[in-house]
């Protein structure tokens, strides 16, 4: 699995400038109508192994399982993922990812004109 995760690293790249972030926006905007909208973002749980660990893994579903959560652009292309938070956690933990600390950081450069 990890290098399913490397190159994943590889392919899946947050905007790294204004330019970018805005393309991403105007295709929002352009393709479906979603003003000032720079991703789609959803959450899933996958099915593993029970480990020996305990129930931490166990999810609200029914089964153990990891939380994959995901950002794709207005083309359906990945530019962000997130895996490996334990199964007993909620699919909608976007806001203690990585991603959220990026949008707290102030690095998120879009505003509403």
């Amino acid at each position: 699995m990890n290098h399913i995760v490397k190159i994943f690293f590889c392919l899946c790249q947050l905007p790294r400038s204004h330019e970018e972030w805005e393309t991403i926006s105007n295709g929002f905007h352009n393709r479906w109508n979603f003003p000032l909208c720079c991703g789609a973002l959803d959450g899933k749980h996958v099915l593993i192994n029970a480990p020996d660990e305990g129930s931490e893994y166990y999810s609200y579903k029914g089964f153990n399982s990891i939380v994959l959560m995901a950002a794709a652009d207005y083309k359906y292309c990945f530019s962000y993922f997130e895996v490996g938070k334990k199964g007993s956690e909620s699919d909608g933990f976007a806001r203690t990812a990585h991603f959220w600390n990026f949008w707290r950081m102030d690095c998120f450069p879009l505003e509403a004109s």
